[in-house]
């Protein structure tokens, strides 16, 4: 799910983003997305720092993000352009995604009914899935609008995770609602998987909360982590492959080992 070339995230203040290098480098787009698919603090915003074999030099443009928060971000390098939501835990009021091009430059934004969190893009980029508090919502990437909605086991405030594998849209699931109770690291945490208008539990599921990731390199994998399971957990990162009707589990290790 960003450091000196790509955003630049201050603690409590407005969100700072990128400049050209994120058009010029696919290397860095990959560090940029890592990087703020970090966990962040239910205060707001922590900075993150890029690998020092992946540092570029910082761009001179930058562009205030009109939000006080940071829910993720989503790189369309088909149509060039960044997609973000804030984050924001309410189960009230509408919100919206952002959108901008590589310049920087707010191009415009997507309607969502409840506030956004978790976003993935499908693998030819034709499709943005993004989750608000009780849909997993989809919209067309050329025409910027909404195409269909599924929905989820749980209406929460707490966010999700979301992300493309196999053809297939996965997300996670906190089934809680307020920000004191997003990140306990008891919590249940579920796996999901988009079926059509509904959503389908995949029976795997841990505590604290988890994180996903996929991408084009390898399409059918699905890689999904532990965040915020206490001091003393022995968290986890394990793979799936995604490309049948079931996921099926693959290499995993604990932190700890």
């Amino acid at each position: 799910m960003g450091p000196h070339v790509g955003p630049l995230i201050t603690a409590g203040r407005r969100t700072i983003l990128w400049g050209d290098e994120l058009k010029r480098s696919p290397g860095l787009r990959r560090v940029t997305g890592a990087a703020l698919s970090v966990a962040l603090g239910s205060a707001g915003l922590v900075a993150v720092g890029a690998p020092a074999a992946s540092a570029a030099t910082p761009s001179d443009e930058a562009a205030k993000l009109p939000i006080a928060s940071f829910g993720a971000m989503v790189v369309d390098d088909a149509h060039e352009r960044v997609y973000v939501t804030d984050g924001r835990r309410s189960s009230s009021g509408p919100s919206e995604v952002l959108v901008y091009n590589f310049a920087g430059q707010r191009v415009g934004s997507l309607a969502t009914d409840w506030p956004a969190s978790g976003m993935a893009l499908s693998a030819d980029g034709a499709t943005l899935h993004v989750s608000q508090s009780n849909r997993i919502l989809t919209f067309d990437t050329a025409t910027q609008t909404r195409t269909g909605a599924a929905s989820t086991p749980y209406d929460v405030t707490c966010g999700r995770e979301v992300a493309f594998a196999g053809g297939k849209t996965w997300f996670t699931e906190t089934p809680y609602s307020g920000s004191s109770y997003c990140d306990r690291p008891e919590n249940t945490a579920l796996l999901y998987g988009v079926k059509g208008t509904s959503s389908v539990n995949t029976g795997w599921n841990s505590q604290g909360r988890l994180r996903l990731e996929a991408g084009p390199g390898a399409p059918d994998r699905l890689v999904m982590g532990q965040a915020g399971a206490g001091p003393t957990a022995d968290a986890f990162l394990t793979a799936f492959d995604a490309s049948g009707d079931t996921l099926v589990r693959g290499p995993s290790r604990r932190f700890a080992d």
